[in-house]
């Protein structure tokens, strides 16, 4: 861990630098760059899933569905959803989307006038939360081990207010920051848990209720907001499942200690994972010339190098991590770079992909409309928040890693036959349902031992045939020879 500059508890960000404007627009259109002019099947197969699913494709507008009140979108787009960031520090690359960054000393007047009362109780406790860090008392070491983290406010189409909360997996965290959770959670209609890894997804809730020793503090989160009078709903959005079956920490040292014969290797799956990509995503793949190239490219990506991000600390005692998309340098990249893969990105791609439907069903009154809190850990934040602004891209990268979509299916531990098969003939009815799969629970005031199921279908509700959303690979060969020829007439 490094500092960006020796904390100077006095000194505060008065006079932000803005990130220009089109920020966003300049990273999608530095990745549609790579696109070629044909569409890729993993193109065409995202298209067809986000067009099925109701949720746009890339920027949206997030006003409210039937309001009267146009003055009151104008003003959340003028001050927040329409201003990218702030600049943190140039050297590094560090870019804050914090609106406690962008406006440091509070929030305009005019916009605290038009804010849902709970949106903005939820903004105030967080500026009182960063306050307090600033006069808190302790020491140097504690401040990387007990430093803030970003809350970045997104809106969702049809004008639902998203909070995505960093959270950081220290020691006695949760126990530093908490007294601000319990208040920011009395205002939430919906709270999302990022999750067990080695949990499968629709027990990721239940395991987190139950597991005292919690070491994350989401056990003790979820039990003191129902002790608070939270109403809503728990969710989690987090897809990973490492339990049977992993991609992210196997190399060669723990292939051996988990007694795998010289035969069975990571570099097996790579010649599969190779063979999908350049079928699926040939785009990808003009980047990555050989198994053992895209292995390096992947071995960015596995839980022992994430692990090692450096933490960056600010003056203001908040903590920043390294950028999570990988560089085509080799490094750590603060933007996306069209090199996304691995479970992290996975995750967050994934996890964009879900709040949309959550977002779809509270827009459509199929939930109660509220704000709602994603707590993730502090190196997603960036990353879901680019993928809530990019919808398609995330979808392409959620179908690019179905080796990981899938783990959750995998019935015998480490039974990599079943990947391989699935990436040389993918079930895409099954891919699909995996991909839309969402999770609520209700605790129960009374008792502390379990979580009340919430059974919401979305495909049932929006009567969606899942066998028929993806095309075929022969419907996709027709459209691709399609879109060929009419390339053809146009250059001619």
């Amino acid at each position: 861990m490094k500092n960006l500059e020796t904390p100077d508890e006095n000194k505060t960000n008065k006079n932000p630098e803005y990130l220009k404007e089109d920020y966003w627009f300049d990273i999608i259109k530095n990745l549609v760059k790579n696109y070629n002019e044909v569409p890729d099947p993993i193109q065409i197969r995202a298209a067809a899933i986000i067009e099925e699913l109701g949720i746009p494709s890339g920027p949206y507008s997030a006003i409210e569905l039937n309001t009267e009140n146009k003055r009151k979108d104008e003003i959340i787009a003028k001050y927040l959803v329409n201003v990218p960031g702030v600049i943190i520090d140039k050297a590094t690359g560090i870019v804050s989307h914090d609106f406690r960054d962008i406006y440091p000393n509070g929030l305009p007047e005019e916009l605290k006038k038009v804010l849902d009362p709970d949106t903005l109780k939820i903004m105030e406790i967080e500026y009182e939360h960063k306050k307090w860090m600033q006069t808190a008392d302790i020491s140097v070491l504690e401040k990387y081990s007990r430093g803030d983290t970003s809350v970045i406010y997104t809106r969702l189409p049809g004008g639902i207010d998203l909070f995505l909360r960093g959270y950081a997996h220290y020691k006695d965290w949760h126990a530093f920051h908490q007294k601000f959770f319990q208040r920011i959670n009395e205002s939430a209609k919906i709270i999302a848990i990022e999750g067990i890894l080695d949990v499968t997804f629709k027990d990721k809730l239940n395991y987190i209720w139950k597991d005292r020793n919690d070491p994350s503090g989401y056990h003790s989160l979820m039990h003191q907001a129902v002790e608070n009078d939270f109403r809503g709903y728990f969710t989690t959005i987090d897809a990973r499942c490492s339990g049977k079956i992993s991609f992210e920490m196997l190399d060669r040292a723990l292939e051996k200690a988990m007694g795998f014969s010289g035969s069975m290797t990571i570099s097996k799956f790579f010649v599969w994972y190779f063979k999908y990509l350049s079928k699926e995503n040939p785009a990808l793949m003009k980047s990555v010339k050989s198994e053992k190239q895209l292995e390096d490219i992947f071995g960015f990506y596995r839980t022992g190098n994430v692990s090692t991000f450096n933490d960056f600390l600010t003056e203001d005692k908040k903590l920043f991590p390294e950028g999570a998309f990988h560089s085509r340098g080799g490094g750590h990249s603060f933007q996306p770079t069209f090199l996304e893969n691995g479970q992290l990105v996975f995750a967050d791609a994934l996890a964009a992909i879900k709040w949309m439907l959550i977002g779809k069903l509270m827009a459509d009154g199929h939930l109660e409309k509220g704000p709602m809190i994603d707590y993730e850990g502090f190196a997603h934040t960036n990353t879901k928040l680019f993928f809530l602004k990019h919808s398609q891209y995330a979808m392409e990268v959620v179908l690019r890693t179905i080796y990981e979509l899938m783990t959750e299916t995998i019935k015998e531990k480490n039974d990599y036959s079943k990947i391989y098969r699935m990436l040389d003939k993918p079930n895409w009815t099954k891919i699909f349902e995996q991909i839309v799969k969402l999770v609520f629970k209700k605790g129960e005031m009374w008792t502390d031992s379990k979580l009340v199921d919430v059974p919401i279908d979305f495909l049932k509700i929006y009567k969606i045939d899942s066998s028929r959303v993806i095309p075929s690979d022969e419907k996709i060969k027709d459209i691709r020879k399609l879109i060929r020829g009419i390339n053809k007439k146009k250059n001619k």
